[in-house]
């Protein structure tokens, strides 16, 4: 049976961990709104898709070494969804598992610091900032157009408008 050790949060700024994001997306040739899946299976891992118990968490991951992790993902939510949760993971394995050089096993109830950090990595991993304000300016900051071309939700580009401060 693997022991995982206690996840521990990196205690970094946001700005800190949505730049790394970008720029570990730049190192792995991620263009906006690219396969995630493709960027899991490059880095050794998996994705599979599980049911959770009722109101439990709704993606996880398992990491059991470098290049030796699985993101689990709920049947109850839909692609874009999914995709924020599978950058998430991606987060969790890059900041808090030090891409598998700790063996983790985290479950997504709640928030706490470690879910913010993902979060924060998530939205800097879909959509780097100088992209993102970039394509704001470009496509007028209008959600629809900004989410199908991040392929994410309008609710996330909303968010991450709000916390540039780019109004409209």
């Amino acid at each position: 049976m693997t022991q995982y050790q206690e996840p521990i949060a990196t205690g970094q700024p946001k700005a800190f961990i949505e730049n790394l994001a970008g720029q570990i997306a730049g190192r792995l040739n991620f263009q906006a709104g690219g396969d995630l899946a493709e960027i899991v299976k490059r880095l050794g891992g998996e994705i599979e898709v599980f049911f959770p118990e009722k109101d439990k968490a709704s993606g996880s991951i398992r990491v059991d070494g470098p290049k030796k992790f699985k993101i689990f993902l709920s049947p109850y939510t839909g692609a874009l969804r999914d995709r924020f949760t599978i950058a998430h993971e991606l987060g969790h394995y890059f900041l808090h598992s030090l891409a598998g050089k700790k063996k983790i096993e985290i479950k997504r109830e709640g928030s706490n610091r470690l879910e913010w950090e993902a979060n924060w990595f998530a939205a800097g991993f879909l959509m780097p900032e100088e992209a993102f304000k970039e394509q704001c300016r470009k496509l007028h900051g209008e959600l629809v157009v900004l989410a199908s071309h991040f392929n994410v939700s309008t609710h996330t580009i909303a968010i991450r408008k709000k916390s540039f401060g780019i109004q409209g």
